[in-house]
Protein backbone atom coordinates (compact mmCIF):
# COMPACT_ATOMS: atom_id res chain seq x y z
CA UNK A 1 0.00 0.00 0.00
CA UNK A 2 0.90 3.64 -0.43
CA UNK A 3 0.28 6.65 1.47
CA UNK A 4 -1.38 10.07 0.05
CA UNK A 5 0.25 12.54 2.45
CA UNK A 6 -1.72 16.40 2.25
CA UNK A 7 0.06 19.33 1.99
CA UNK A 8 -1.81 21.48 5.29
CA UNK A 9 -0.88 18.62 7.40
CA UNK A 10 1.01 15.37 8.54
CA UNK A 11 -1.94 12.91 8.40
CA UNK A 12 -1.78 9.91 5.55
CA UNK A 13 -4.42 7.37 4.88
CA UNK A 14 -3.48 3.73 3.51
CA UNK A 15 -5.24 2.58 0.30
CA UNK A 16 -5.22 -0.78 -1.78
CA UNK A 17 -6.85 0.98 -4.53
CA UNK A 18 -7.21 4.55 -4.61
CA UNK A 19 -9.54 7.04 -7.18
CA UNK A 20 -8.72 10.90 -7.42
CA UNK A 21 -11.47 12.63 -8.49
CA UNK A 22 -10.89 15.94 -6.20
CA UNK A 23 -12.16 18.84 -8.71
CA UNK A 24 -10.21 21.49 -9.32
CA UNK A 25 -8.13 23.72 -7.34
CA UNK A 26 -9.28 27.58 -8.33
CA UNK A 27 -6.13 29.35 -8.56
CA UNK A 28 -6.66 32.57 -8.14
CA UNK A 29 -3.43 33.74 -7.30
CA UNK A 30 -2.13 33.28 -10.59
CA UNK A 31 -3.81 36.45 -11.68
CA UNK A 32 -3.21 39.37 -9.42
CA UNK A 33 -6.60 41.02 -8.31
CA UNK A 34 -8.78 37.96 -9.40
CA UNK A 35 -11.45 36.29 -7.00
CA UNK A 36 -13.61 37.12 -4.08
CA UNK A 37 -11.44 36.76 -1.16
CA UNK A 38 -8.28 38.78 -2.29
CA UNK A 39 -9.58 40.22 -5.19
CA UNK A 40 -11.96 42.12 -6.86
CA UNK A 41 -13.78 39.81 -9.19
CA UNK A 42 -16.77 37.40 -8.37
CA UNK A 43 -17.27 33.43 -8.73
CA UNK A 44 -19.19 31.25 -8.87
CA UNK A 45 -17.43 28.23 -8.74
CA UNK A 46 -18.34 26.76 -5.37
CA UNK A 47 -21.68 27.58 -3.68
CA UNK A 48 -20.79 30.17 -0.98
CA UNK A 49 -19.01 32.76 -3.96
CA UNK A 50 -21.66 31.48 -5.79
CA UNK A 51 -24.30 33.17 -2.73
CA UNK A 52 -21.97 36.27 -2.46
CA UNK A 53 -22.06 36.84 -5.99
CA UNK A 54 -26.03 36.67 -6.02
CA UNK A 55 -25.67 39.18 -3.38
CA UNK A 56 -23.57 41.86 -4.95
CA UNK A 57 -25.14 41.54 -8.18
CA UNK A 58 -28.51 42.32 -6.26
CA UNK A 59 -26.94 45.31 -5.08
CA UNK A 60 -25.68 46.38 -8.13
CA UNK A 61 -29.63 45.97 -9.14
CA UNK A 62 -30.47 48.52 -6.77
CA UNK A 63 -28.31 51.49 -7.58
CA UNK A 64 -29.19 50.86 -11.71
CA UNK A 65 -32.64 50.98 -10.88
CA UNK A 66 -31.95 54.52 -8.63
CA UNK A 67 -30.56 55.41 -12.48
CA UNK A 68 -26.85 54.68 -12.21
CA UNK A 69 -25.64 53.08 -14.90
CA UNK A 70 -22.61 50.28 -14.98
CA UNK A 71 -20.19 48.21 -16.85
CA UNK A 72 -20.49 44.23 -16.08
CA UNK A 73 -17.49 42.16 -17.39
CA UNK A 74 -18.08 38.11 -17.57
CA UNK A 75 -15.64 35.83 -18.37
CA UNK A 76 -12.49 34.16 -17.53
CA UNK A 77 -9.59 35.78 -15.67
CA UNK A 78 -5.94 34.25 -17.47
CA UNK A 79 -5.11 33.11 -20.80
CA UNK A 80 -5.06 29.08 -19.26
CA UNK A 81 -8.72 29.06 -18.31
CA UNK A 82 -11.25 26.48 -18.77
CA UNK A 83 -15.02 26.34 -18.48
CA UNK A 84 -15.91 29.14 -20.39
CA UNK A 85 -19.18 27.64 -20.74
CA UNK A 86 -19.99 28.18 -17.27
CA UNK A 87 -19.03 31.92 -18.14
CA UNK A 88 -21.42 32.05 -21.04
CA UNK A 89 -24.51 30.94 -18.87
CA UNK A 90 -23.94 33.38 -15.93
CA UNK A 91 -23.57 36.13 -19.24
CA UNK A 92 -26.72 35.19 -20.24
CA UNK A 93 -28.91 34.57 -17.39
CA UNK A 94 -27.46 38.21 -16.61
CA UNK A 95 -28.85 39.71 -19.74
CA UNK A 96 -31.78 38.42 -19.14
CA UNK A 97 -32.39 39.46 -15.44
CA UNK A 98 -31.60 42.72 -16.31
CA UNK A 99 -33.78 42.81 -18.98
CA UNK A 100 -37.03 41.78 -16.91
CA UNK A 101 -35.83 44.07 -13.89
CA UNK A 102 -35.98 47.08 -17.00
CA UNK A 103 -32.96 47.97 -16.50
CA UNK A 104 -30.50 46.72 -19.21
CA UNK A 105 -29.80 49.78 -20.79
CA UNK A 106 -28.34 50.59 -18.32
CA UNK A 107 -25.51 48.16 -18.31
CA UNK A 108 -22.76 47.69 -20.98
CA UNK A 109 -21.79 43.79 -20.80
CA UNK A 110 -18.89 42.61 -22.09
CA UNK A 111 -17.66 39.41 -22.56
CA UNK A 112 -13.89 38.53 -22.14
CA UNK A 113 -12.58 35.41 -23.14
CA UNK A 114 -9.12 33.35 -23.51
CA UNK A 115 -10.91 31.75 -26.71
CA UNK A 116 -9.76 32.46 -30.19
CA UNK A 117 -13.07 32.94 -31.40
CA UNK A 118 -16.81 32.83 -29.89
CA UNK A 119 -18.14 29.05 -29.01
CA UNK A 120 -14.72 27.82 -29.17
CA UNK A 121 -15.42 26.60 -25.09
CA UNK A 122 -11.91 24.90 -25.05
CA UNK A 123 -13.32 22.11 -27.43
CA UNK A 124 -12.63 23.67 -30.59
CA UNK A 125 -15.64 24.56 -31.10
CA UNK A 126 -18.61 22.60 -32.53
CA UNK A 127 -21.08 21.75 -35.79
CA UNK A 128 -23.80 20.62 -36.87
CA UNK A 129 -25.83 19.37 -40.29
CA UNK A 130 -29.25 21.74 -41.05
CA UNK A 131 -29.76 20.18 -44.59
CA UNK A 132 -27.68 21.66 -47.24
CA UNK A 133 -26.09 24.23 -44.21
CA UNK A 134 -23.20 23.75 -41.86
CA UNK A 135 -24.50 25.66 -38.78
CA UNK A 136 -21.32 26.33 -36.32
CA UNK A 137 -20.95 27.39 -32.18
CA UNK A 138 -19.53 30.58 -33.85
CA UNK A 139 -22.85 31.27 -36.07
CA UNK A 140 -24.60 30.30 -32.59
CA UNK A 141 -22.69 32.32 -30.26
CA UNK A 142 -21.80 35.50 -32.24
CA UNK A 143 -25.45 35.77 -32.80
CA UNK A 144 -26.63 36.04 -29.21
CA UNK A 145 -24.19 37.90 -28.94
CA UNK A 146 -25.34 40.74 -31.23
CA UNK A 147 -28.89 40.11 -30.45
CA UNK A 148 -27.84 40.51 -26.54
CA UNK A 149 -26.33 43.56 -27.44
CA UNK A 150 -23.01 42.37 -25.61
CA UNK A 151 -20.04 43.42 -26.31
CA UNK A 152 -16.53 41.11 -26.83
CA UNK A 153 -12.72 40.37 -26.41
CA UNK A 154 -11.70 37.26 -27.31
CA UNK A 155 -8.27 35.95 -27.30
CA UNK A 156 -7.46 37.85 -23.85
CA UNK A 157 -5.28 37.30 -20.88
CA UNK A 158 -6.41 39.12 -17.81
CA UNK A 159 -2.87 40.17 -16.47
CA UNK A 160 -4.23 42.10 -13.28
CA UNK A 161 -7.31 43.20 -12.18
CA UNK A 162 -7.89 46.95 -9.61
CA UNK A 163 -10.75 48.19 -7.76
CA UNK A 164 -11.70 49.70 -10.95
CA UNK A 165 -9.88 48.47 -13.64
CA UNK A 166 -9.23 44.89 -15.56
CA UNK A 167 -6.27 45.03 -17.35
CA UNK A 168 -5.19 42.28 -20.55
CA UNK A 169 -3.12 41.38 -23.06
CA UNK A 170 -4.36 40.16 -26.22
CA UNK A 171 -2.85 37.16 -28.33
CA UNK A 172 -1.75 40.46 -31.07
CA UNK A 173 -0.13 41.88 -27.91
CA UNK A 174 -2.31 44.61 -27.50
CA UNK A 175 -2.45 46.12 -23.81
CA UNK A 176 -6.02 46.75 -22.40
CA UNK A 177 -8.36 48.39 -19.85
CA UNK A 178 -11.60 47.25 -19.11
CA UNK A 179 -13.60 49.09 -16.30
CA UNK A 180 -15.99 47.37 -13.99
CA UNK A 181 -18.34 47.95 -11.48
CA UNK A 182 -19.33 44.36 -10.94
CA UNK A 183 -16.80 41.11 -12.64
CA UNK A 184 -17.44 37.71 -12.52
CA UNK A 185 -14.42 35.95 -13.98
CA UNK A 186 -14.04 32.22 -14.01
CA UNK A 187 -9.85 31.54 -12.75
CA UNK A 188 -7.54 28.75 -13.94
CA UNK A 189 -8.00 25.35 -12.92
CA UNK A 190 -4.67 23.95 -11.30
CA UNK A 191 -4.55 19.93 -9.41
CA UNK A 192 -5.38 20.04 -5.68
CA UNK A 193 -2.23 20.53 -3.80
CA UNK A 194 -1.63 17.00 -2.56
CA UNK A 195 1.71 16.04 -1.73
CA UNK A 196 2.74 12.70 -3.43
CA UNK A 197 5.43 10.59 -1.74
CA UNK A 198 6.95 7.01 -2.02
CA UNK A 199 7.47 4.43 1.08
CA UNK A 200 10.70 5.97 1.71
CA UNK A 201 9.13 9.59 1.45
CA UNK A 202 10.57 10.63 -1.43
CA UNK A 203 8.28 13.16 -3.57
CA UNK A 204 7.23 11.60 -6.94
CA UNK A 205 4.47 14.15 -7.70
CA UNK A 206 6.10 14.90 -11.05
CA UNK A 207 6.54 11.25 -11.95
CA UNK A 208 2.34 11.45 -11.29
CA UNK A 209 1.79 14.94 -11.92
CA UNK A 210 1.60 17.05 -15.14
CA UNK A 211 3.07 20.84 -14.33
CA UNK A 212 -0.23 21.88 -13.47
CA UNK A 213 -0.95 19.12 -10.38
CA UNK A 214 -3.09 17.27 -12.64
CA UNK A 215 -2.86 13.24 -12.38
CA UNK A 216 -1.32 11.46 -15.45
CA UNK A 217 -3.39 8.51 -16.59
CA UNK A 218 -3.09 6.18 -19.72
CA UNK A 219 -2.87 9.36 -22.05
CA UNK A 220 -0.02 9.69 -24.80
CA UNK A 221 2.45 12.77 -23.11
CA UNK A 222 4.44 14.99 -24.32
CA UNK A 223 3.23 15.61 -27.92
CA UNK A 224 2.64 19.38 -29.58
CA UNK A 225 -0.93 20.17 -30.54
CA UNK A 226 -0.36 19.77 -34.36
CA UNK A 227 0.54 15.58 -33.71
CA UNK A 228 -1.95 15.21 -31.13
CA UNK A 229 -4.10 11.61 -32.43
CA UNK A 230 -7.47 10.63 -30.76
CA UNK A 231 -5.58 7.66 -29.73
CA UNK A 232 -3.59 10.07 -27.34
CA UNK A 233 -6.92 10.17 -25.11
CA UNK A 234 -6.88 8.12 -22.32
CA UNK A 235 -9.13 5.22 -21.91
CA UNK A 236 -9.29 3.43 -18.67
CA UNK A 237 -7.77 6.25 -16.60
CA UNK A 238 -5.21 3.94 -14.84
CA UNK A 239 -1.71 5.65 -13.57
CA UNK A 240 0.65 4.41 -15.55
CA UNK A 241 3.20 4.19 -12.79
CA UNK A 242 1.14 2.33 -10.23
CA UNK A 243 -1.47 0.43 -11.42
CA UNK A 244 -4.06 0.38 -8.20
CA UNK A 245 -4.33 4.26 -9.07
CA UNK A 246 -6.71 6.22 -10.98
CA UNK A 247 -8.02 10.04 -11.71
CA UNK A 248 -11.15 11.01 -13.27
CA UNK A 249 -13.25 14.07 -14.03
CA UNK A 250 -11.69 17.49 -13.63
CA UNK A 251 -8.36 15.31 -11.56
CA UNK A 252 -7.18 13.74 -14.62
CA UNK A 253 -4.12 15.40 -17.10
CA UNK A 254 -5.17 15.81 -20.58
CA UNK A 255 -2.74 15.03 -22.77
CA UNK A 256 -2.84 18.64 -24.42
CA UNK A 257 -5.64 21.08 -25.76
CA UNK A 258 -8.32 20.48 -27.95
CA UNK A 259 -8.12 24.58 -28.88
CA UNK A 260 -5.08 25.26 -30.90
CA UNK A 261 -2.91 27.41 -28.22
CA UNK A 262 -1.18 30.65 -29.39
CA UNK A 263 1.35 32.86 -27.57
CA UNK A 264 1.48 36.76 -27.97
CA UNK A 265 4.46 38.88 -29.04
CA UNK A 266 5.60 39.14 -25.24
CA UNK A 267 5.61 35.27 -24.52
CA UNK A 268 1.91 34.82 -22.88
CA UNK A 269 0.38 31.80 -23.61
CA UNK A 270 -3.40 31.61 -24.55
CA UNK A 271 -4.32 27.93 -24.24
CA UNK A 272 -8.14 27.31 -23.45
CA UNK A 273 -8.81 24.02 -22.00
CA UNK A 274 -10.88 21.45 -22.60
CA UNK A 275 -13.70 21.17 -19.50
CA UNK A 276 -13.96 17.89 -17.94
CA UNK A 277 -17.27 18.40 -15.94
CA UNK A 278 -20.90 17.19 -15.71
CA UNK A 279 -21.08 14.32 -17.95
CA UNK A 280 -17.46 13.85 -18.57
CA UNK A 281 -17.27 13.57 -15.38
CA UNK A 282 -20.02 11.15 -15.35
CA UNK A 283 -18.30 9.07 -17.70
CA UNK A 284 -14.57 9.00 -16.76
CA UNK A 285 -15.47 8.47 -12.84
CA UNK A 286 -17.69 5.21 -14.22
CA UNK A 287 -14.77 4.12 -16.15
CA UNK A 288 -12.26 4.45 -13.42
CA UNK A 289 -14.97 2.49 -10.81
CA UNK A 290 -15.45 -0.54 -12.69
CA UNK A 291 -12.07 -0.52 -13.74
CA UNK A 292 -10.95 -0.64 -9.80
CA UNK A 293 -13.90 -3.97 -9.26
CA UNK A 294 -12.07 -5.38 -12.35
CA UNK A 295 -8.79 -5.21 -10.54
CA UNK A 296 -10.49 -6.54 -7.37
CA UNK A 297 -11.59 -9.48 -9.39
CA UNK A 298 -8.37 -10.22 -10.84
CA UNK A 299 -8.86 -8.93 -14.07
CA UNK A 300 -7.40 -6.16 -16.10
CA UNK A 301 -9.27 -2.76 -16.75
CA UNK A 302 -11.52 -3.27 -19.44
CA UNK A 303 -13.73 -0.18 -18.98
CA UNK A 304 -12.98 2.65 -21.27
CA UNK A 305 -14.35 6.38 -21.44
CA UNK A 306 -12.36 8.09 -24.09
CA UNK A 307 -13.18 11.53 -25.05
CA UNK A 308 -11.86 11.02 -28.98
CA UNK A 309 -15.22 8.17 -28.56
CA UNK A 310 -18.21 9.13 -26.22
CA UNK A 311 -20.20 11.84 -26.85
CA UNK A 312 -20.76 15.33 -25.27
CA UNK A 313 -24.04 16.67 -24.00
CA UNK A 314 -24.62 20.16 -22.71
CA UNK A 315 -27.39 22.24 -21.65
CA UNK A 316 -26.78 26.10 -21.44
CA UNK A 317 -29.04 28.12 -19.05
CA UNK A 318 -29.68 30.99 -20.40
CA UNK A 319 -33.08 32.23 -18.82
CA UNK A 320 -34.79 30.67 -15.94
CA UNK A 321 -38.51 30.85 -16.43
CA UNK A 322 -41.14 28.13 -17.46
CA UNK A 323 -42.89 30.31 -19.74
CA UNK A 324 -40.35 32.11 -21.48
CA UNK A 325 -37.01 30.28 -20.75
CA UNK A 326 -33.99 29.70 -22.60
CA UNK A 327 -31.42 27.31 -23.07
CA UNK A 328 -28.67 26.00 -25.60
CA UNK A 329 -29.11 22.10 -25.88
CA UNK A 330 -25.54 20.66 -27.19
CA UNK A 331 -24.92 17.77 -28.44
CA UNK A 332 -21.68 16.20 -30.15
CA UNK A 333 -19.98 12.86 -31.16
CA UNK A 334 -17.09 12.54 -29.92
CA UNK A 335 -16.11 15.63 -27.85
CA UNK A 336 -12.31 15.23 -29.16
CA UNK A 337 -12.24 15.76 -32.77
CA UNK A 338 -11.34 11.98 -34.36
CA UNK A 339 -10.33 12.68 -37.54
CA UNK A 340 -9.75 8.95 -38.01
CA UNK A 341 -13.26 8.15 -37.55
CA UNK A 342 -14.65 11.42 -38.99
CA UNK A 343 -12.35 12.61 -41.80
CA UNK A 344 -13.97 16.35 -42.49
CA UNK A 345 -14.79 17.48 -39.38
CA UNK A 346 -13.62 15.20 -36.99
CA UNK A 347 -17.00 14.49 -35.62
CA UNK A 348 -20.36 12.73 -36.46
CA UNK A 349 -22.16 15.78 -38.32
CA UNK A 350 -25.41 14.05 -38.79
CA UNK A 351 -25.92 13.24 -34.99
CA UNK A 352 -24.48 16.56 -34.05
CA UNK A 353 -27.28 18.51 -32.34
CA UNK A 354 -27.97 22.55 -31.54
CA UNK A 355 -30.89 23.66 -30.35
CA UNK A 356 -31.65 27.20 -28.90
CA UNK A 357 -35.45 27.71 -27.25
CA UNK A 358 -38.06 27.04 -24.39
CA UNK A 359 -37.79 23.38 -24.72
CA UNK A 360 -34.29 23.32 -23.66
CA UNK A 361 -35.14 25.21 -20.47
CA UNK A 362 -37.97 22.57 -19.51
CA UNK A 363 -35.17 20.00 -20.58
CA UNK A 364 -32.81 21.42 -17.83
CA UNK A 365 -35.06 21.73 -15.35
CA UNK A 366 -36.28 18.46 -15.23
CA UNK A 367 -32.38 17.43 -15.56
CA UNK A 368 -31.62 19.33 -12.57
CA UNK A 369 -34.42 18.01 -10.38
CA UNK A 370 -33.60 13.88 -11.70
CA UNK A 371 -29.87 14.56 -10.36
CA UNK A 372 -30.88 15.69 -7.23
CA UNK A 373 -33.37 13.19 -6.80
CA UNK A 374 -30.58 10.25 -7.50
CA UNK A 375 -27.90 11.94 -5.80
CA UNK A 376 -29.94 11.67 -2.57
CA UNK A 377 -30.73 7.99 -3.61
CA UNK A 378 -34.79 8.11 -3.46
CA UNK A 379 -36.76 5.01 -4.50
CA UNK A 380 -35.64 3.84 -7.80
CA UNK A 381 -32.62 5.96 -8.33
CA UNK A 382 -31.41 3.69 -9.64
CA UNK A 383 -33.22 3.57 -12.95
CA UNK A 384 -32.65 7.14 -14.13
CA UNK A 385 -29.55 7.29 -16.29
Amino acid sequence: MKRLYLNHDSNYNDYDYLIIATGPYLNYAATPGLGPVDGYTNSICTPPHAQQTARNYLALVERLKKGDKANVVVGTGHGCCTCQGAGFEYLCLVHHDLVDRGVRDRVRLTWLSNEPRPGDFGIDGFETQRGPVTFTAEDMCGAIFEDYGINTEFNSHVCKIDERNIYTENVHGEFKEFAHDFAMLIPPFAGQPIQYLDKAGNDIKERICNPAGFVKVDAVYGKCYEELVASDWPKTYQSPEYGNLFSCGIAFAPPGCMSKPCTSPSGTQFMPSIPRTGYTSEMTGKAAALNVAELIQGREPCHTASLAETPGMCIASMKNSWLSGRAATIGIQPIVRNRDAYPEYGRAMEVGAVEVGLAGAWLKKGLHHAFLYKLQARPFWQYIP
